[in-house]
């Protein structure tokens, strides 16, 4: 079983970002997204991690399935013919994740999925500053 998240940038009123599909969990998520941060800064980060959905984010080479798309210092993006390319907010209440991850120039923001209420709330015991 896989831990679905959504990673993207700080809006407003929450977040707008991608789907990923393994690894959503914020022990592994924070970690890998600080890295990414550190390495590729803030502006660059957000325009690679929300141009596309993902398999999972790992700085570490590692490849995908075939037709997957490796994506050096950030992980393995879906395979272009994926069909779910679409942008999601908190106002989604329905997404397929249970977490999201929301990017700003001081580091990031998370949130969860309530699922018996269908929305999103903050979980800011997760958050880091860069």
């Amino acid at each position: 079983m896989s831990t679905h998240g959504i990673v993207g940038i700080k809006t407003a009123t929450g977040f707008v970002g991608r789907y990923v599909h393994f690894d959503g969990y914020p022990r592994n998520m924070m970690r890998e997204l600080e890295m990414i941060l550190n390495k590729h800064g803030f502006e660059h980060a957000a325009d690679v991690l929300t141009g596309t959905s993902w398999q999972f984010l790992d700085t570490r080479p590692r490849e995908g399935r075939n037709g997957d798309v490796k994506v050096p210092g950030f992980g393995v993006a879906d395979d272009p013919q994926f069909t779910d390319e679409q942008l999601y907010t908190e106002k989604d209440g329905n997404a397929a994740a249970e977490w999201a991850y929301a990017l700003h120039a001081g580091g990031v923001q998370v949130w969860r999925h309530d699922w018996a209420n269908s929305h999103w709330d903050r979980a800011p015991e997760h958050d880091f500053n860069v």
